[in-house]
């Protein structure tokens, strides 16, 4: 298991909208977020402790600020789902935390082709 790299209050400090999440559920999406950091090839200056945890913070931030979408369409054959939108944005895009995620990524990455992050 990946270490968390960041704590439940930096990321209550960061978006003071998460306080109704329960401590339960950012514990579980920081560890989602940790393995997803774990899983990136840092440039070695941005290998310390300090930018995974900003990494971690943000991705959990992203993650933890998505609200569940409405299914607008949906196809049985070969599966297709279509999600309605508020913002017309989507993936790391719907978030200014998932937005400066990708820019850390691009930024803190030896490869940001190698890194792609393609989930949510």
């Amino acid at each position: 298991m990946p270490a968390p790299y960041t704590t439940i209050a930096s990321v209550r400090n960061t978006a003071a909208h998460l306080a109704a999440v329960s401590d339960a559920t950012l514990t579980l999406i920081m560890s989602d977020a940790a393995l997803e950091v774990d899983g990136l090839e840092l440039i070695e200056k941005y290998q310390g402790e300090l930018y995974k945890e900003k990494l971690t913070r943000y991705l959990t931030i992203h993650l933890a600020t998505l609200k569940p979408q409405e299914v607008v369409k949906e196809k049985l054959d070969v599966l297709e789902r279509t999600y309605k939108s508020e913002t017309g944005l989507s993936g790391l895009s719907a978030t200014v935390y998932g937005q400066e995620y990708e820019r850390m990524v691009k930024e803190y990455t030896a490869s940001p082709d190698h890194n792609k992050v393609v989930f949510f």
